[in-house]
């Protein structure tokens, strides 16, 4: 029997323009918490999300919440070829959620099967569906036209997650890619990133999410159980728009501490310098994800379009003006690739 293709919908108007946080079950206490914003919201992953949301409404969350069953991750991920379960969909919009994500498996380098069957089998799925695609990021290089012309052809809305160990957007060609993926008439969203959560909305993403942690700030490549190691904690610098460890801001802070940008004025700082965060670290997450909305409702102040654009290659321009009037070098630091790239996209 063949099934009838439904007309995508656009994304529900309170996503516009949103930046989630991005958490797991065990993290919902946090992400309520976090996520209390007008213009935030949650992205649960994993297979148990939908129990976790609906213990979220029960305590009275309000706020949206999106569900992504992570099958494309791990060194037992998924791929795209597999098929997508109606009953993931069902759950989410059964929660209310302003747009349902599909359960996708990975799609590698030029497996053009999995995309279509992702796309494909989203558009069949309904109004309010959203395909996920978590792609090897070759897709937004040397396949970006073949991305496009599928992602045309299925007129379906969808959310790009990125593969790389470290920053996939840190390669300039790749967020060149996903800046001309953000002109597609359908809405395109961006998750499991970080800052450029932000960076993607300035320009055109309906609405983006940002890890709760460095392992949901992008999808790491399989490998061997031997070579993972834990990632320290992490907080924002926010004068250098940047993720860094407690231990590197500690040392940063050590260096310079007569820099006033050290001091950080956010209700969980209260006037403190970033350093603190090093005895403090359970308030880390707090300080970081109230910077950066602050930061979203900077960026998203100004009218949609270049305006909006040009303020945020402005932030990223001050950013990596602060990291080198620190000298920060000297102590073995990089500037954050990504915002060296959104600095000069178009």
């Amino acid at each position: 029997m063949l099934m009838t293709r439904a007309k995508p919908t656009a994304p529900a108007r309170s996503l516009l323009g949103h930046v989630l946080i991005q958490g797991g079950p065990s993290d919902i206490d946090e992400l309520a918490a976090l996520s209390d914003r007008s213009q935030s919201g949650i992205l649960l992953t994993g297979s148990d999300s939908p129990a976790s949301a609906r213990t979220l409404i029960r305590r009275g969350y309000s706020g949206s919440i999106l569900l992504d069953a992570g099958r494309y991750a791990g060194n037992s991920r998924s791929l795209g070829s597999r098929n997508l379960d109606p009953r993931w969909i069902d759950h989410q919009r059964a929660l209310g959620a302003p747009s349902a994500l599909t359960d996708s498996g990975y799609v590698g380098r030029g497996d053009h099967k999995s995309l279509v069957n992702v796309l494909s089998q989203a558009a069949n799925l309904g109004p309010g569906v959203t395909a996920l695609l978590p792609i090897n990021p070759s897709w937004l290089n040397n396949d970006l036209e073949r991305l496009r012309a599928e992602i045309r052809n299925h007129d379906v809305p969808i959310a790009v997650a990125l593969e790389h160990r470290a920053d996939p957007l840190g390669a300039r060609q790749t967020m060149s890619g996903l800046v001309s993926l953000l002109q597609e008439p359908v809405p395109v969203a961006l998750i499991r990133t970080d800052v450029s959560a932000i960076g993607a909305v300035a320009f055109g993403a309906s609405w983006s999410a940002i890890g709760l942690r460095t392992s949901l700030r992008h999808i790491y490549p399989i490998v061997e159980s031997s070579g993972v190691h834990a990632p320290s904690m992490s907080a924002l610098l926010p004068a250098a728009l940047s993720f860094l460890t407690l231990g590197k801001i500690a040392a940063g802070y050590a260096a310079t501490s007569d820099d006033p940008a050290w001091i950080c004025n956010c209700s969980v700082c209260g006037g403190r310098t970033l350093d603190s965060l090093l005895y403090r670290p359970d308030q880390a997450n707090a300080h970081s994800f109230e910077v950066l909305l602050d930061i979203l409702e900077h960026t998203t102040r100004v009218s949609v379009g270049e305006v909006r654009r040009q303020s945020w290659r402005a932030q990223c321009a001050s950013a990596l003006f602060y990291f080198d009037s620190l000298h920060l070098r000297g102590l073995a630091w990089r500037q954050t690739a990504n915002l060296k790239h959104w600095r000069h996209m178009r």
